[in-house]
């Protein structure tokens, strides 16, 4: 008898628990997790609950994006020092007498290489242009006369995680008039 009456208050807990879920017009009469849920939401400390966890959810998000979002101005400040460092670079490979047989693209790279050292190399992407063409490898001697420009184009592919799935290209160019 015990027993049974045991079962009953149960059975009746269950029931007001259900009743509860109804007033919360939650549809969960069939499942356990639904249940637990109706359970949650049928007092003022579950409500509390299920509001905290979500409130430290989309904190934890925000703060997060924050992070990627820094970390994306990081890399585009990197990028503008290092096209203004290989533009200068560039540009005065010309007054060098010892070059040690680099090209002035060399000596570009070595210089943009150092401001990007935190970036992954690999990702970088480089352009060299003297007055308006481009130039790389063996054509890369600096025949630009005076007041001609030389110009550095960096870009970086970049994302905001893989909660948002977006990604973008940053670029910086820094342009230097020889004299």
């Amino acid at each position: 008898m015990k027993m049974l009456n045991e079962l009953h208050g149960r059975m009746i807990a269950l029931v007001r628990g259900l009743n509860r879920a109804e007033h919360c017009k939650l549809n969960v009469k069939t499942s356990v997790v639904g249940r637990a849920i109706a359970r949650l939401h049928s007092d003022e400390e579950g409500q509390a609950l299920v509001e905290i966890a979500a409130a430290i959810f989309w904190l934890t998000l925000l703060g997060v994006s924050a992070l990627w979002i820094g970390e994306a101005i990081t890399w585009r400040t990197q990028l503008d020092q290092a096209a203004y460092q290989g533009a200068l670079a560039l540009r005065d490979f010309q007054n060098q007498t010892e070059t040690g047989g680099l090209t002035p693209c060399d000596q570009a790279l070595t210089a943009i290489q150092q401001n990007t050292a935190s970036m992954n190399q690999s990702k970088l992407g480089i352009t060299y242009m003297e007055d308006g063409a481009a130039v790389s490898g063996s054509s890369c001697v600096n025949t630009v006369a005076s007041g001609g420009s030389v110009e550095v184009i960096l870009t970086y592919p970049a994302s905001f995680g893989p909660f948002f799935g977006g990604s973008f290209t940053l670029t910086e160019s820094s342009t230097m008039r020889v004299q």
